[in-house]
């Protein structure tokens, strides 16, 4: 062979010997055949050199454009190109992912102390949990199809972005709430909040034996207003929250598949998820904080055990929309993708699972109709997924299951205390605590046994169907656990009335004393009787926590704040350890749901199943969960507050035992439904696997015959 000695052209024969293109693309450097047997260690070591080369371009080392560089603009600093890689992504998506999966968890905390500042009723809390999703349903498939190539990690920066200005729209009607109006030199609310908010509105004399000669005045001045402006201003704000996180699990489930071995997607996606779950947790603990403390940060002379107790709802709206606002900032410096852009020489070797952004990019102003186009495979990718009766199937039983789920967790924290007769703060802490206990680890612990066990859609549908039949056992249970409400003194609609002690008939004072059933504050005797209010007990005058003058009492002439002491409250034990059995099982099915729904459709497919996927999720579970059982809720209410304009308010008194049966009830027959359509969908799966192993094998002896 003849050789050549140099790079530039100069000699004609000459033959490559490797590709030394670096992330500065030096040019080609060739080799003399001429000097090759006098330097076979130099050729040996260039061969070695080069191999490294391409395996550490091979691994995303080098980046060769700014798609695959940390950084914005022209600006990528060398020094924040090691946080190049998923789990940096993870860590600094922290902050987004925890304050978009916080609010909404932190409203169904404070539900009870915006029913009482503004006069809602449960299915007003409801509608307002539900903007939420509304927003969420309104833009989540065509954000997952029309993004799907886009830049993710700003995709989801501008996202959170949009969510903590929501945050701060929830927390507008606080700063709104201006007294301009006054009665008798005390501060009256213009239109936000009902007389309960201001602490010098609330006195004992509504809860009182009144004269008649007051009664009139004190009806006029303590009905409240249907506060229907706070109502919008929250839902506004709900709403755009809900367009804000519309973006996150298609985008990051999308983004994680793209950019790391198929064998590690669920153990990313289960990571994600759980730290995701980590915010109902944050949220509650704030909760928790917030309704320890008065809505005004005023010193009050009410403790948060009085039920005209309302906390700090707006502070918490505050907190997370700010923290929304900050962790926006890291995100915008990530690539749009993780993976070197392949050169023509490795698009071969590199061509699985590469982003679509290589390909499209470069010809997207080149193309006239790309909406058109974009349409047309939005729906081709729709008809795709729906006409797999698998995953219509899929879908189905996880959007009713959704509706359960969320129904339930949206009035948890209320059901805890009308149930166990517990303050809002310590209801929140005990769910929150349940939440954190159950929920991160059912979600990371699912996601570890598919990694693990290396689950394929025929064994995510198997364990899918055990998660549905150990819930609705747990739920089941609960059925059997609760407390009988405490028998009192009061109206004659309350089913645990009181009207004999000891063989003596108990007076009736209110007509008397014109006792309104909407004043709604439990007292104890001294010998041990709850009274529904003050009024009922007869009380005419107050010395710190205790009521005097009480002329309808059996016995004794005092009354103490409060319900008599029970032996009812250890059962929350049970209480609790069954709902954290019943979310553990419940979470642990949402990456087998996941990794399920991306093996059972096209590749081209795969973010906009997630989004259909969180879609109905939202719709079905979201929407339609919290306004459904509060509409259920309302029904075993007893006694309603009313407003100025004779309308119904929110409500007081609750038949507990009949809202435990509406709600475990529902929650056991639906994840016995869910159960049997996922099994439906296991067995049309199994029997499409076996008619291709069929069709298989007869193809191979067919072409095994016409060979002999």
């Amino acid at each position: 062979m003849e050789g050549l000695t140099r790079a530039d052209g100069r000699d004609k024969d000459c033959f490559p010997i490797g590709n030394m293109r670096t992330h500065n693309e030096l040019r080609v450097t060739l080799l003399p055949e001429s000097k090759m047997a006098n330097e076979s260690d130099e050729v040996l070591s260039f061969y070695k050199h080069e191999g490294k080369e391409r395996k550490r371009r091979t691994n995303g080392d080098y980046r060769n454009d700014s798609d695959t560089q940390c950084g914005i603009g022209k600006f990528h600093p060398a020094c924040i190109q090691p946080l190049n890689n998923m789990c940096s992504f993870i860590f600094f998506s922290v902050g987004s992912i925890l304050t978009s999966s916080t609010l909404s968890p932190y409203l169904v905390s404070q539900v009870t102390t915006l029913e009482r500042q503004f006069n809602f009723s449960s299915a007003s809390s409801g509608f307002i949990l539900a903007c939420n999703d509304i927003g969420f349903s309104l833009v989540v498939l065509f954000i997952s199809h029309l993004f799907r190539n886009g830049h993710v990690p700003r995709i989801l920066a501008v996202s959170t972005f949009i969510f903590g200005i929501g945050g701060l729209i929830c927390a507008l009607p606080f700063y709104l709430d201006t007294p301009k109006e006054t009665i008798n030199g005390q501060n009256v609310s213009d239109w936000l909040t009902s007389s309960y908010a201001d602490p010098k509105n609330i006195t004992d004399e509504d809860y009182m034996c009144k004269q008649q000669e007051k009664i009139m005045l004190t009806k006029n001045q303590n009905n409240t207003r249907s506060n229907v402006w706070a109502l919008t201003l929250i839902a506004i704000g709900m709403v755009l929250q809900g367009v804000a996180k519309s973006v996150r699990r298609p985008m990051t489930t999308s983004y994680i598949d793209n950019n790391v071995k198929k064998t590690q997607t669920g153990k990313y996606i289960g990571i994600i998820t759980a730290i995701g779950i980590f915010g109902p947790v944050v949220g509650f603990v704030v909760g928790t904080m917030c309704t320890k403390t008065y809505y005004n940060l005023k010193e009050t002379n009410l403790s948060p055990e009085d039920p005209r107790w309302i906390g700090a709802w707006w502070l918490g709206y505050v907190i997370f929309g700010i923290a929304a606002l900050v962790s926006t900032i890291p995100l915008i410096f990530f690539p749009r993708s993780q993976r070197k852009k392949p050169s023509s020489e490795d698009a071969i070797e590199m061509n699985e699972g590469r982003p679509e952004t290589w390909t499209t990019t470069k010809n997207k102003k080149s193309e006239g109709n790309q909406a058109m186009k974009e349409i047309k495979k939005f729906f081709s990718s729709l008809r795709r997924i729906f006409q797999n009766v698998c995953c219509f199937l899929l879908l189905i039983g996880g959007g009713v299951d959704m509706m359960v789920s969320a129904g339930l967790f949206s009035f948890m924290a209320k059901y805890m205390e009308t149930q166990y007769l517990f303050p809002a703060w310590k209801s929140n802490a005990i769910l929150g605590t349940t939440t954190l206990v159950a929920l991160s680890i059912g979600t990371l612990s699912g996601g570890m046994i598919t990694s693990k066990a290396k689950l394929k859609a025929r064994g995510c549908l198997t364990f899918i169907c055990l998660c549905f039949a150990l819930v609705a056992i747990f739920h089941a249970s609960l059925l059997m656990v609760g407390c009988k409400f405490p028998a009192m003194v009061g109206p004659e609609i309350i089913p645990s009335r009181i009207t004999y002690i000891n063989g003596t008939i108990v007076p009736n004072c209110k007509q008397s004393c014109s006792c309104d059933d909407s004043k709604y504050l439990p007292v104890c005797s001294e010998d041990g009787t709850n009274y529904y209010s003050p009024c009922y007990a007869g009380c005419k005058s107050k010395n710190g926590t205790r009521y005097t003058d009480c002329s309808c009492l059996v016995a004794g002439s005092t009354v103490e704040s409060g319900y008599c002491k029970n032996d009812c409250n250890h059962k929350i034990i049970y209480f609790s350890a069954l709902l954290t059995l019943s979310a553990l099982f419940g979470t642990m099915k949402i990456v087998p749901f996941s990794i399920a729904f991306i093996r059972m459709v096209e590749a081209k497919d795969k973010s906009l199943v997630i989004g259909v996927t969180s879609f109905l999720n939202s719709l079905l579970g979201w929407t339609f969960g919290p306004i459904v059982f509060g509409k259920l809720i309302d029904t075993t209410c007893l006694i309603w507050s009313s407003t100025v304009d004779s309308k119904q308010g929110s409500c007081v008194f609750y038949d507990t035992r009949r809202m435990k049966i509406l709600n475990f009830s529902v929650s056991v027959g639906v994840s016995f439904l869910c159960g049997v359509i996922i099994t439906i969908a296991l067995f049309i799966f199994i029997k499409k696997e076996n008619s291709k192993k069929y069709q298989a094998v007869k193809t191979v002896y067919h072409q095994d015959s016409i060979h002999q």
